[in-house]
C-alpha cells in the first residue's frame, strides 16, 4: 500500500449526524481528501468525495451510484459495505463510523501503481490521483479543485481586528502565492490564506495563486525563477512592482498576522 494510495476514499454529502451510539474506537476521523478522483466503469464521478482516516488506515466511499457506503481497509486489503445510517458527520466536517456499524464483506481491492481498483455491484471502481493543479489560478478555483481546502478554510477564523485594519489599506497590495497541489504543507496552510482572502474581499488586496510542478520541473517555471522561489508555499506581497516581503514559514499558521506585520510593522499587532 503506497503512501499515495493511502489518501483515497470517497463519499457523497449528507451523512447523518452522530446519535446516542458512540463513534467506533478505530473507524473514525475520516477527513475529506481532494487528491484523488473516483471513476466507475471508466467515467469520473464528480459528486463522489474522498475521505481518509490515518489512524484506521482506511477509506470511506459513498457515491450516489450505490445505496451503501464502502469501507476500503488497508490492513486487510478488503472492501466492506455498511449502513449509511452508521456514518456520522461531525461539526468539524470529519466522518466517524458508529460503534455498532456492521461491515458486510464486499470483496478485495488491488493496487495498480498509485491506483486502487475493485469491483462492486458488477461495476469497476478505480481511484486515481488527480492531475496536479498547475499555472495561475484564483482562490475560488483552488477551493473548487480540492474539497479539503474548503473544509480547512471554513474552520479557520482569522483575527477580525487585523482583517478590519487590512481592509483599510489605501494602496493596492498584490499577494502572489506559489503552491503545490501535491504539497502537504500547502494543503495545511494555503486554505488559511484563502479564508483571509475571503475576509479581505472588497478591499485593496489582489490574490493570485500559481501552481508549481513536482520534481525537476519545479525549477523551470519562469515565475519561480524570476522570484527565486525554492519551496512552497511561498507568498510574496507587492505594492506595484516592488516586493514588500514574504510570509515566513512561521507566519503561515496565521497568515493575516504575517501580512499585517509586513505592511504595518510589529506595533500594529499590539
Amino acid at each position: 500500500m503506497t503512501a499515495a494510495v493511502a489518501a483515497f476514499l470517497a463519499f457523497v454529502p449528507g451523512a447523518v449526524p452522530a446519535q446516542a451510539v458512540p463513534a467506533d474506537a478505530v473507524l473514525r476521523n475520516f477527513e475529506i481528501s481532494g487528491d484523488f478522483a473516483l471513476t466507475i466503469d471508466g467515467k469520473e464521478q464528480p459528486k463522489a468525495e474522498l475521505y481518509f482516516s490515518e489512524s484506521a488506515r482506511a477509506f470511506l466511499l459513498i457515491a450516489p451510484e450505490f445505496p451503501s457506503p464502502l469501507l476500503v481497509s488497508a490492513p486487510t486489503q478488503s472492501v466492506d459495505s455498511l449502513d449509511l445510517m452508521k456514518v456520522a458527520k461531525q461539526p468539524s466536517g470529519t466522518i466517524d463510523l458508529l460503534a455498532d456499524a456492521v461491515l458486510e464483506p464486499a470483496g478485495k481491492y488491488k493496487v495498480d501503481g498509485p491506483n486502487i481498483e475493485f469491483t462492486y455491484a458488477g461495476k469497476k471502481l478505480r481511484v486515481s490521483p488527480r492531475p496536479h493543479l498547475l499555472g495561475k489560478h484564483t482562490g475560488a478555483e483552488l477551493l473548487a479543485y480540492n474539497p479539503s481546502y474548503q473544509r480547512k478554510a471554513r474552520n479557520y477564523n482569522p483575527d477580525a481586528a487585523i482583517l478590519k485594519r487590512l481592509k483599510g489599506e489605501k494602496e493596492p497590495v498584490r499577494v502572489l502565492t506559489f503552491f503545490g497541489s501535491w504539497c502537504p504543507h500547502c494543503s495545511t496552510h494555503v486554505p488559511l490564506l484563502l479564508k483571509v482572502e475571503q475576509g479581505l474581499a472588497g478591499g485593496k488586496f489582489q490574490f493570485e495563486y500559481l501552481g508549481m510542478p513536482k520534481g525537476p520541473a519545479f525549477g523551470e517555471v519562469p515565475e519561480g525563477k524570476q522570484y527565486k522561489v525554492t519551496g512552497v508555499p511561498t507568498a510574496i506581497l507587492f505594492r506595484g512592482d516592488r516586493e514588500i516581503g514574504r510570509i515566513p514559514n512561521s507566519g503561515w499558521s496565521n497568515p493575516e498576522v504575517a501580512i499585517d506585520l509586513l505592511l504595518n510593522g510589529p506595533k500594529s499587532t499590539k
